[in-house]
């Protein structure tokens, strides 16, 4: 186990440095569980493929565009909290 620890380590220091080889066998070595995360978490095959793919393209997105990603679904849960736990008319629950 821990061989794959460092293995995967090694592996993401790698893409991180843009090495899309390794990026590719990352990818090989976790697809499986990474799709079964999404499976669980989504609750629907279709919706668990969407994820996924969006979990592999964030992957190897310049780091740059995952935080405008991130501050986007901050935005958007900090819209949701101020906004979706009013009642209608505007009372809270």
């Amino acid at each position: 186990m821990t061989d794959d620890r460092d293995r995967d380590r090694e592996l993401i220091a790698k893409v991180a440095e843009g090495d899309r080889d390794a990026f590719s066998e990352l990818m090989a070595s976790t697809e499986d569980m990474v799709f079964a995360v999404c499976l669980r978490v989504m609750g629907d095959r279709e919706a668990a493929r969407r994820s996924y793919r969006g979990v592999l393209a964030l992957s190897f997105a310049p780091p740059e565009a995952v935080t405008a990603a991130q501050e986007g679904l901050e935005s958007a849960f900090t819209w949701g909290n101020n906004n979706g736990h009013s009642a209608p008319g505007g009372q809270e629950q």
